[in-house]
């Protein structure tokens, strides 16, 4: 792409103090930006790609050491002065966060925290600017734009509050939008959603796109060029095109790898670990003010698990399907409403306190490690205190053996979490999990919120604690790619019941349309597929609250039948180990 660059960004150090020394996170980093290009800066969590946009913005803390030059046309601005936020903020560059949950004000209704935006940054009525609010969400594809307008955060999906802060970043029609992680949170059909809609957006809006991302996967088709960044320095750049085909950089080739081999599950007398049966969880609905009581919903309705010891069960869906709910309810963290559970063939308790020992048994990995460890304890505590829940105590050599298992060294025990990476916390995390010695373990999206590498890594990590200890594994994950990777069967999750469940062999294909919208996300998310495809359907789920009779998917699926609406399908053989709830698919025979 040619011609005089939009922005242009010179020798940009950002440093903080440290006690007795000052850390640089951000050296000398340099890149510019053309009208209408898509530009993605890629690296590990830690490596500088957020502070680099928050100093461009002018949000760092006062705190901080910024240096170098900002280049906006003919105009040229000192990065992180006063009079450079002022001129450009907002109006020509603005920016989206990566978690729209923490952005949005809890208290005020989405429709009027746009407004309040607009009319901050334009002359508008408040007539004119509520109009132009849900023309801006028209044309972020909100669904039913008025009623969306009139909900509080916590009533709208990941995927919609993400439309809502993206139409707030652009209320006052910028030149460049920085967008920073803007999916990491999201699920596969939800993620393709929003690069659809920012490549869109690109095109119609003439817009220049910062893509912030720690996974190389999703920047084609949204970016033109890639800026690898690694310990806070530009290690490459260059055409997206080139860099994934031929990556020169160490970093950038461990990016653009697949995932790692791994060693087959341990042989292992196959037996029935952890069962469930017509496992049901009710939940109360409330205000999210008022706290009345608005309804009931059933998150988990009648399924049906078994998790074997020495192999590995993988649960997918988008969020919100329910199978985080299910997970806790496994470990007795929810109770369960119906149906029947059974350890090693024993019944255990549905609701109420478990005891002591069978608590243990069942233990879990949950997604996000950093808000899961106490942060005011080191970790030889907390392992120290897992470890307790054994018969017999623990100490510090068992504590040392535990690190060593998850390839931790011995003086991380004297860390506290934030002193650790997100590689590091998630070993903690899984550590913590072993130390009353489980014979099951639920691994909560274990692998979202890490860059690829380190996704690897724990990938591998999991699989040889699995064979060293003959672990029945529970994996979670919207990520049917991952599964497929490492688990030896599947269950596919949708409005709290299963609609799928099929084994991973060679040539095995999904059956139901919903596990096809899944695969085809996860395949469009990946470097063979850059091309927009298809606009997905996720925003037509139907509410917990109020359930259509008949297939609760059939307000999606594109090849429904009038006798989809009548019954709610129930799971059927369509092949070996192969089961499917959807009456369009033959039985096998």
């Amino acid at each position: 792409m040619t011609g005089s660059p939009l922005l242009a960004v010179e020798g940009l150090r950002v440093a903080f103090p440290r006690e007795r020394r000052v850390a640089t996170v951000v050296d000398d980093v340099g890149f510019s930006v053309q009208p209408r290009q898509g530009i993605a800066l890629v690296g590990p969590s830690g490596c500088g790609k957020t502070v680099t946009a928050l100093a461009l913005l002018g949000l760092l803390p006062p705190a901080a050491q910024v240096s170098g030059r900002l280049h906006w046309r003919d105009e040229e601005f000192a990065i992180g002065a006063d009079e450079t936020r002022r001129r450009l903020c907002g109006r020509r560059l603005t920016m989206v966060f990566q978690e729209p949950a923490s952005c949005l004000n809890p208290v005020q209704r989405v429709g009027a925290q746009v407004v309040e935006t607009l009319r901050r940054h334009r002359p508008l009525s408040a007539d004119e600017a509520r109009r132009r609010t849900l023309a801006l969400f028209e044309e972020m594809l909100v669904p039913d734009p008025e009623l969306t307008a009139r909900r509080y955060p916590h009533q709208l999906s990941g995927g919609l509050r993400q439309r809502v802060l993206l139409a707030a970043a652009l209320a006052c029609d910028p030149e460049v939008l920085i967008a920073d992680e803007p999916t990491t949170a999201l699920d596969a059909t939800v993620q393709r959603e929003i690069l659809d809609l920012l490549r869109r957006l690109r095109d119609t809006r003439e817009l220049a796109i910062l893509y912030i991302t720690h996974d190389l996967h999703l920047a084609p088709g949204l970016a033109d060029e890639l800026l690898v960044m690694a310990g806070g320095r530009l290690v490459e750049s260059g055409p997206t095109a080139r860099l994934l085909h031929s990556p020169q950089h160490a970093y950038t080739q461990e990016l653009v790898a697949p995932l790692p081999a791994l060693a087959p599950p341990a042989d292992v007398s196959a037996g029935k670990v952890l069962e469930a049966v017509a496992l049901r969880v009710r939940l109360p609905v409330r205000d999210g003010l008022r706290r009345r009581v608005l309804g009931e919903i059933e998150p988990v309705a009648g399924v049906n698990l078994t998790l074997t010891a020495g192999q590995s069960l993988g649960l997918a869906g988008e969020s919100g399907c329910g199978k985080t709910t299910l997970a806790r309810a496994l470990t007795g963290l929810l109770p369960a409403s119906a149906g029947s559970l059974r350890l090693r063939d024993r019944p255990i308790a549905l609701t109420g306190k478990r005891s002591q020992r069978t608590q243990r048994l069942i233990q879990m990995v949950f997604q996000d490690p950093h808000g899961s460890l106490n942060p005011r304890r080191t970790v030889g505590q907390t392992l120290d205190e897992a470890l307790r829940v054994r018969t017999g105590g623990a100490g510090a050599t068992t504590v040392t053996h535990l690190l060593a298992e998850v390839e931790l060294p011995a003086d991380i025990a004297g860390r506290y979490p934030h002193e650790l990476s997100g590689g590091q916390r998630q070993r903690v995390a899984i550590a913590r999990a072993l130390a009353p010695d489980p014979l099951v373990l639920i691994a909560d999206e274990p692998t979202s919120s890490l860059d690829l590498p380190v996704r690897g890594r724990i990938l591998v990590l999991l699989r040889e604690v699995q064979r060293a200890r003959g672990l029945a594994l529970l994996v979670i994950s919207h990520d049917l790619r991952l599964l497929r990777h490492f688990c030896q069967h599947i269950a596919v999750m949708y409005m709290g019941r299963f609609v799928e469940e099929l084994p991973v062999r060679e040539g095995q294909v999904p059956q139901h349309p919903y596990t096809q919208e899944l695969a085809a996300a996860s395949a469009r998310t990946t470097v063979n597929a850059a091309a927009p495809g298809v606009a997905a359907r996720a925003d037509l789920v139907p509410s917990l609250l109020r359930m259509p009779s008949g297939c609760p998917y059939a307000s999606r699926c594109r090849s429904r039948k009038p006798e989809c609406l009548q019954a709610v399908p129930t799971l059927r053989q369509v092949g070996a180990d192969h089961l499917v709830a959807c009456p369009l698919v033959p039985l096998y025979e």
